[in-house]
């Protein structure tokens, strides 16, 4: 039987598929999760077939995982310039799942920048970076609130590509503009000039001067 009261209820929730992020709301929360990398390699790790499709080669027909060489990845969750988390190592793996969730606050999304570096652990050695997926929120985001997709990593020493979901649910907040903005920036000290009196300037050191600049991180 049909329900009289079913008029009354509240709308459904829109589509996070199918809705993208208000703009109106730029803050809330941003959840990541990397899932699973795919054919990851080193340089100089060649495939049973050694073929290598797409850009700059970032993937290669079926990996072999008998060589000697094989990688042992981990991945780096940077948003706006903070290291935010760190999966676990997958110890010699080039097909490595992580199945690996991060939930962070986002002040807005139109502006921030999600950043996923993955790198291979060795021992006694700096961990080089096998490569990074750089995204702008913006752009994930222009049609959906929810995205699940495949990205290839580039700038690095290795080959491969990460499937990861992101999505965003905004917060009905509106922030000051002072409090909008990124925590780590670059600051450029230009031209210098000092405006001194005639009567002081004999207090001037020969040897010149040095401008200090303070932060609440640095000294330089």
């Amino acid at each position: 039987a049909p329900n009289p009261a079913k008029k009354d209820l509240p709308p459904p929730p829109p589509d996070v598929q199918k809705t993208k992020p208000d703009p109106e709301y730029p803050s809330g929360v941003f959840n990541l999760t990397i899932h699973h990398a795919i054919n990851v390699e080193r340089q100089d790790l060649t495939g049973r077939k050694g073929e290598r499709e797409g850009q700059a080669g970032q993937d290669t027909d079926d990996p072999t995982q008998q060589n000697d060489n094989l990688p042992s990845p981990y991945c780096e969750v940077i948003v706006n310039d903070d290291l935010v988390f760190k999966t676990r190592v997958k110890q010699y793996n080039t097909q490595p799942f992580f199945e690996a969730p991060i939930e962070v606050f986002v002040r807005d999304w139109q502006d921030s920048v999600v950043r996923v570096v993955m790198r291979d652990s060795r021992v006694r050695e700096s961990d080089p970076i096998l490569g990074v997926v750089s995204l702008r929120m913006a752009e994930v985001f222009s049609e959906a609130s929810s995205v699940t997709s495949t990205w290839a990593i580039t700038e690095g020493q290795g080959f491969g590509k990460i499937n990861m979901s992101l999505a965003f649910r905004g917060i009905r907040t509106k922030l000051p503009k002072n409090m909008i903005g990124w925590n780590t920036g670059t600051l450029d000290v230009g031209d210098v000039t000092v405006d001194i009196d005639e009567s002081h300037r004999e207090l001037l050191p020969s040897n010149g001067m040095k401008l200090l600049v303070k932060t609440s991180d640095s000294l330089e």
